[in-house]
């Protein structure tokens, strides 16, 4: 009978044990890295401690444990396979042996804890098989690097914060070194993509123990200085692991450079360094670096020198830490993304002082998958009034907020033209069937569904007049809250979404909306939620619109109502609210003044009516501005009109005048450059060069056009 700690081979048998446990275990632990890691030369060693042959009292007939830390640990003939494990595990072990011995049928692969000599915890991989009668063969394999690598492996990917990912990385890396740093390009927290001369920045570090921070050593945020030739600048995206295996090496790759030494060397004396970059694939396949992670380790760290499985696990741990960084990366684009567009759904500010606004986004997740397709917009019009729209595409995500966008943008440009709300419900209507028709033509399937049954609400609200008007494709009613704070649901005529069949043209609902009236318009995630009836939203909505509205503040109005509507989260659906109030303008600040067709001093009367009004108002006009355009366009209304009288009106909106002329008119005036020996014909060029903006519209009853003109008013001037 051999030593049981003999280093001979063991038995025939007990050799055949050992290859079938390593077959098994070799399927169920991986001991190669992943397919996008090359493995550093020495790496993969064998982590099998041995085998041990014992009977059924569990004394130890053989063993082979020369070269790991278990030789010696059963010394002795008659020794006891227990003597290997802590006290307490003794009976789990004997029974183990005895159920083997009893059955026959091996047992794989149990994970069993261990007590190095120097007293350090180690996990091995324990297997029991029956081998002669009345013996069994005991496996063991080391696992506790493969348990190290998997425990830190399984805290990253826990968050997509670039700092939580960083520090995830240097406190996993910690089992392997004295000190982890953890470097990244600054683009990282923006959603950029790095390039080759991306500074750095000190993104996590860690250390074991309870030290103070190193005198002198960058701290988190800083900026890596320019370094020289060193594996903490190298962006050749090399994805192996560089070892530096002694403080004059280290210092030699810094060009002896003390500034830098006391920067980035976390130490004062005997250390050695494993670097690797962290680098993502591009488009082309090849690796771009997002930064670089650094393992120190001291000259009397237990481990001793970094050897080729050291180099593996810090690579493995780098490789996943570096793919969940461009996911980090990736959602901080889209989260900008998002941030933008939602910024660029926030209505403006009202173009005018007859009405006050405020509006509300809330996406139903913080990034693009939460994105929807809702929509608002505030518009000024000509003559004073605003146009007021929202709508919501169907679906979420970009698909849904390319479909808006192109929707919003088509809006602005129909308002601006000054078409009547049916025309730009009908634009709209069409132009969402020729999205759907191309997006499947193109095999756009996502684009196509969001862009049909689109629905929208556009109303448009004239001070002068105290109208709104309202037409509705599809889109839930707006609530009309009136002065005295009773609310309603408005009833526009009925209109399915847009993009879909419709057999009548759209028509508008008319009502009054006296100075003080608030009107909201909001989608369907405001109101919708499971296990609630529409009804009952919408009964929160005027409930929580009449309590608020005596608010003034209608930005400080619009967060409650939301609250109070939706209710506790989770939020299923995008919502989106815009709140109105229609103050009007007081008839002081749009005069009129009725022209005769056949009155010569009719353009010398405007002049001079236009003067005393914009005086009344503390407007000054040093360079006649107001007096010059007044004149083209009445000029231009009595010279080409029908003969019948035309109205000239003036609108004081504190930041700018507007000045109107309405008559009966043949055809649509346009600013065109005349011939030189032409002696009429600039009277329109004249107005587009002075005015900030001028155009025309259709009057409010047959054959009747306004053409205007808009001023700019800065610091009560002309």
């Amino acid at each position: 009978m051999t030593s049981p700690n003999s280093s001979h081979a063991s038995s025939e048998g007990a050799s055949g044990a050992g290859g079938r446990v390593g077959a098994v275990l070799t399927e169920m632990i991986p001991q190669q890295p992943p397919s996008a890691l090359s493995a550093p030369s020495g790496a993969g060693s064998d982590d099998t401690l041995g085998i041990i042959v014992v009977d059924e009292r569990l004394t130890v007939l053989e063993a082979d444990l020369a070269g790991t830390w278990l030789d010696g640990v059963v010394d002795g003939s008659g020794a006891r396979a227990t003597d290997l494990f802590p006290t307490e595990d003794a009976a789990a072990i004997a029974a183990r042996v005895e159920r083997v011995l009893a059955t026959g049928r091996p047992l794989l692969a149990r994970v069993q804890r261990m007590i190095r000599p120097d007293g350090t915890p180690a996990v091995v991989s324990l297997s029991v098989l029956p081998a002669a009668p009345g013996r069994v063969v005991i496996s063991l394999i080391d696992v506790s690097a493969q348990l190290d690598v998997f425990a830190a492996s399984s805290t990253l990917g826990t968050s997509l914060e670039i700092e939580t990912t960083a520090r995830q990385l240097a406190e996993g890396l910690l089992p392997w070194g004295d000190a982890v740093t953890v470097s990244l390009a600054q683009c990282l927290w923006s959603g950029d993509l790095p390039d080759r001369t991306e500074p750095r920045c000190r993104a996590a570090y860690a250390r074991a123990g309870n030290r103070p921070w190193p005198r002198g050593f960058l701290r988190l945020g800083e900026r890596l200085p320019d370094l020289p030739a060193h594996p903490a600048s190298d962006t050749t995206g090399h994805p192996g692991v560089t070892v530096l295996p002694d403080r004059a090496a280290i210092e030699r790759a810094l060009g002896d450079d003390p500034d830098l030494i006391q920067a980035l060397v976390p130490d004062h004396g005997p250390l050695a360094v494993a670097f690797a970059p962290l680098t993502v694939p591009d488009a082309d396949r090849r690796q771009r670096v997002l930064g670089t992670v650094a393992v120190w380790r001291r000259e009397d760290n237990p481990r001793g020198a970094f050897d080729g499985d050291d180099q593996l696990a810090v690579q493995e741990l780098a490789f996943r830490a570096a793919m969940n960084l461009e996911h980090g990366r990736r959602h901080q684009r889209e989260h900008r993304q998002v941030l933008a567009l939602q910024r660029r759904l926030r209505p403006p500010h009202s173009p005018s002082r007859a009405m006050h606004t405020a509006g509300a986004y809330r996406p139903a997740a913080p990034d693009s998958a939460g994105l929807g397709g809702d929509w608002m917009d505030v518009i000024g019009l000509s003559g004073g009034r605003i146009a007021l729209v929202i709508g919501d595409a169907v679906g979420h995500g970009l698909a849904a907020a390319a479909v808006m966008g192109t929707l919003r943008q088509a809006a602005q440009t129909l308002a601006a033209a000054d078409h009547p709300p049916v025309e730009v419900m009908t634009h709209l209507d069409t132009l969402v069937g020729s999205l759907h028709a191309t997006a499947e033509t193109d095999g756009e399937l996502g684009a196509a569904a969001a862009a049909l049954g689109t629905t929208c609400c556009y109303a448009v609200y004239d001070p002068a007049a105290r109208r709104l008007t309202v037409v509705s494709a599809g889109h839930l009613p707006p609530v009309l809250v009136h002065p005295d704070g009773a609310a309603e649901l408005l009833a526009p005529p009925l209109h399915p979404p847009l993009g879909t069949a419709r057999e009548e043209p759209y028509e508008a609902l008319e009502v009054t909306a006296e100075p003080g009236a608030l009107i909201g318009l909001y989608t369907d995630g405001l109101v919708e939620h499971p296990g609630r009836d529409l009804d009952d939203g919408m009964t929160a909505l005027l409930e929580a619109l009449s309590w608020h509205y005596a608010t003034g503040d209608l930005s400080a109005v619009v967060g409650p109502v939301v609250d109070h509507v939706t209710g506790p989260p989770p939020q299923h659906d995008d919502l989106t609210l815009l709140l109105a109030r229609m103050d009007g303008l007081p008839a002081a600040d749009m005069p009129a003044l009725r022209l005769p067709a056949g009155d010569l001093t009719a353009v010398a009367r405007a002049r001079a009516w236009t003067g005393a009004r914009t005086a009344e108002w503390g407007i000054a006009d040093p360079h006649g501005r107001s007096a010059l355009v007044v004149s083209e366009l009445v000029t231009n209304a009595l010279r080409f009109g029908t003969g019948d009288p035309v109205t000239l009106r003036l609108l004081h909106l504190s930041d700018r005048l507007i000045c109107e002329v309405t008559g009966p008119s043949h055809g649509r005036p346009r600013a065109a450059r005349p011939a030189v020996s032409e002696t009429s014909g600039r009277g329109l060029l004249v107005v587009q060069h002075t005015s900030a903006a001028w155009g025309t519209r259709l009057g409010e009853t047959a054959g009747e056009r306004t053409v205007w003109a808009q001023l700019a008013v800065t610091g009560r001037q002309l």
